[in-house]
């Protein structure tokens, strides 16, 4: 009947609808899912603050690899981060603020890992050497930002894509650790674009890649 080739019709626009809309979604980039996370740790008394509990962060979910997290060099936040296992961001964002001293993640020989998903990578604004003794690894080709006065210590990093280092910070990479090591598999390219210092302890390489 008129009636049911009417619904017919309609159901099939809306199924067409569905179609598309999920079609949209799907092809949005992985960053258009990101997610903003400030480090929110105001428990000066226990050191250090867990990367882990909800409420260290605002809003109070643990970040995840679509997450955009900042840290501002607030005098009223905990500086002492613990990542308590592996870990996952989507960039990281040193601010300043009214503090002045550096973010230090974990403790000395630390094999937790950081892996970072965004093309942004890590990007301090902060006038502070920001060092992370744990391994923090790029997922995604990445470039590292440091500002006049600023800095980031890493004690390993794995390469798992290009990476690039930007700013007129200084980059220390080693700081009792192992370096820079391609986990690729595959070729993978160290550009410096820095106009600060760059120091560099040990290069290891897997499977031939450089």
């Amino acid at each position: 009947s008129r009636v049911r080739r009417l619904l017919s019709a309609s159901a099939n626009s809306v199924l067409v609808k569905g179609i598309l809309v999920a079609a949209l979604f799907l092809n949005l980039p992985a960053n258009s899912w990101a997610a903003a996370a400030a480090w929110n740790d105001t428990n000066l008394l226990v050191s250090p603050g867990l990367w882990r509990l909800n409420t260290n962060w605002n809003p109070n979910v643990t970040p995840t690899g679509t997450s955009t997290i900042t840290f501002t060099d607030n005098n009223t936040l905990q500086h002492t981060i613990s990542l308590g296992g592996a870990a996952a961001a989507s960039t990281i964002t040193f601010a300043t603020g009214t503090g002045s001293a550096p973010f230090v993640f974990d403790t000395s020989g630390s094999a937790n890992i950081l892996t970072l998903s965004g093309a942004g990578g890590i990007t301090n604004n902060d006038a502070q050497t920001e060092v992370f003794n744990n391994v923090v690894a790029n997922s995604a080709t990445q470039t590292w930002t440091a500002v006049t006065g600023g800095g980031l210590t890493f004690s390993n990093v794995n390469l798992g894509a290009n990476l690039t280092l930007s700013g007129a910070g200084n980059f220390t990479f080693g700081n009792g650790g192992t370096t820079l090591t391609n986990t690729s598999g595959a070729n993978r390219i160290l550009t410096n674009n820095a106009t600060g210092s760059v120091t560099i302890g040990a290069i290891n390489l897997y499977n031939n890649a450089t």
